[in-house]
């Protein structure tokens, strides 16, 4: 899980600019959860000591940039609004 750190103000006022990074910022977030998810799942399926060790610090890591695109996304949330992970992201014109 993610430390607790102060928000700080976005620096760029510009909506569509905003709008676009967090847009980009859900997917980041949604493909770190995927990502997870299939580690979850092949946790078994590894063909040594060596290798779970190394899908282990693998998800370590991806944890730790989930948690960081998380931190991200929350900056760019609009006011009010949900945060990502309960609301989809756009896939029109991708």
């Amino acid at each position: 899980m993610a430390s607790p750190r102060p928000r700080r103000p976005v620096l760029n006022s510009d909506p569509k600019e905003l709008e676009a990074q967090r847009v980009a910022c859900s997917y980041l977030v949604k493909g770190c959860e995927r990502a997870l998810f299939d580690f979850g799942l092949i946790a078994g399926e590894t063909g040594g000591v060596e290798s779970m060790r190394i899908d282990e610090r693998a998800a370590q890591i991806m944890r730790n940039i989930l948690g960081s695109w998380r931190d991200t996304l929350s900056v760019l949330a609009e006011p009010g609004a949900e945060t990502e992970s309960h609301r989809a992201p756009r896939t029109a014109g991708l």
